[in-house]
């Protein structure tokens, strides 16, 4: 998974992005942490090595 895709995707109203990065995430759908957790991990690597 890109991270730049992962934020490319994400939910605005929210932020969150689900794992199917071919396809925005659902603005309806509620999303479980198992969703989420490959977006979120590989957003926060990036984040952690850029600091």
């Amino acid at each position: 998974m890109n991270a730049n895709r992962a934020w490319q995707v994400r939910r605005p109203g929210d932020n969150l992005s689900w794992s199917a990065s071919q396809s925005n995430t659902p603005p309806t759908r509620n999303l479980r942490a198992w969703d989420c957790v490959n977006s979120l991990e590989v957003v926060v690597s990036v984040e952690s090595v850029a600091n």
